[in-house]
């Protein structure tokens, strides 16, 4: 168990939060970034931008609406930025949870 002395100076104090904050920085830097996106009735790709996507990320998809399921798809990723490729149609409400890694 970590010892921690009980009467810090205000150094102290600042010393640990900034460690704290470093930390949770670092941790938070390397979670995979999550999403929604909906794709639009009548076009056949949709650009989702989010800036944790680069080139050699992998994006997963996974249907968030009873009309998304079934739903064939390609990917290309870019700096910022995913471009989903998907069929042209009329349906509505095809909404995908994502996560990019």
């Amino acid at each position: 168990m970590l010892k921690l002395k009980q009467n810090h100076t205000p150094r102290d104090v600042k010393v640990l939060t900034d460690q704290l904050v470093d930390g949770v920085n670092a941790i938070s830097s390397s979670l995979p970034a999550t999403g929604t996106v909906t794709f639009a009735t009548d076009v056949a790709s949709t650009v989702i931008t989010n800036a944790k996507a680069t080139p050699q990320s992998v994006v997963v998809l996974s249907p968030a609406h009873p009309n998304a399921a079934g739903v064939t798809y390609s990917y290309t990723a870019g700096a910022g930025q995913f471009t989903v490729f998907h069929a042209s149609n009329a349906t509505a409400n095809r909404t995908f949870g994502y996560v990019i890694f």
